[in-house]
């Protein structure tokens, strides 16, 4: 089966998996046999194909965009992850992953190559692999890219199992929290807009809309002081694929764009990525994922 997904300061993808790994469905009208999901976390080889991804430049005199390709390819015999797209390549492996702080319990798994500088890949741990039950995804996940070979780029992404046409709802509302990753850059550094920002979405399936929102804020560094970005929304139309594109505006100057889609029977989980532009040098680039209550 193929879905769609969305990953890397990029932001929309379209995933093509290789066999594995179950799901469940709701029965669809008419007696039509629910469609079968793939699950997380992935136990077989798989191969995500992303059309729209979000690439956010270190320097400064660039403003983020929305690129054309990335290829993400993870091999299960040998559990490396090789990603490919705008000219570049890494390939991560256990080799290159990272021995987490003493006493610490994180919910992504980060991966640091050996050159110099050193490139970075992060990719959340899904279902019961996460140790925060409040971001234990079946069906998306979300991964970070960071390059520092040639130029010093950051890549945002959401991937998973796109929920079905034909599963897609068309009555009823839904309500979507989960976790935001993200960097913002301004006239007083790069900021990291992780574990202090929120965010959530809101569908209308009888009305085909959604609605989505996003309270930015991030550090300079792991010590220092929590700087508030603002609160940013933004309204899109829901595709017949189960996708959205919307604008997003705040109240501090910042807008841009948010691309998601709906993954898992009867879209179960969202995720989105976002870029943002204020002027020269203030830029913002990130990603949501997210799950019904």
């Amino acid at each position: 089966m193929k879905a769609r997904a969305f990953l890397f300061v990029c932001t929309s993808l379209s995933l093509a998996a290789c066999s594995g790994g179950g799901g469940g469905g709701l029965s669809v009208g008419g007696g039509t046999p629910p469609p079968t999901y793939q699950t997380l976390p992935l136990t077989a080889s798989a191969e995500f194909q992303i059309s729209n991804a979000a690439v956010m430049s270190f320097n400064r005199s660039n403003t983020p965009a929305h690129a054309d390709t990335l290829d993400i390819k993870y091999d299960a015999a040998t559990k490396t992850y090789t990603l490919n797209g705008a000219g570049w390549g890494d390939t991560f492996g256990p080799a290159q992953l990272q021995t987490p702080p003493a006493g610490s319990t994180p919910g992504a798994d980060s991966y640091r190559t050996g050159t110099t500088p050193p490139n970075f890949f992060t990719v959340n741990k899904s279902g019961a692999d996460n140790p925060n039950a409040n971001a234990r995804y079946s069906y998306v996940t979300w991964g970070v890219w960071t390059r520092n070979q040639p130029n010093s780029t950051i890549v945002f992404g959401v991937a998973g199992y796109q929920t079905t046409s034909a599963d897609l709802p068309h009555t009823g509302s839904a309500t979507y929290s989960g976790q935001v990753q993200g960097t913002l850059s301004d006239s007083t550094g790069i900021y990291a807009l992780g574990s202090t920002s929120t965010g959530g979405l809101t569908a209308n399936f009888g009305t085909g809309s959604v609605t989505s929102t996003l309270a930015l804020s991030g550090k300079l560094n792991p010590t220092s002081a929590v700087v508030d970005f603002g609160t940013y929304t933004g309204t899109a139309s829901i595709s017949s694929l189960a996708g959205y594109q919307g604008t997003l505006a705040g109240t501090n100057g910042y807008s841009g764009t948010f691309d998601g889609a709906f993954y898992g029977p009867a879209a179960a989980e969202t995720g989105f990525t976002f870029i943002l532009n204020r002027g020269p040098g203030e830029n913002a680039a990130g990603l949501f994922v997210g799950k019904k209550p």
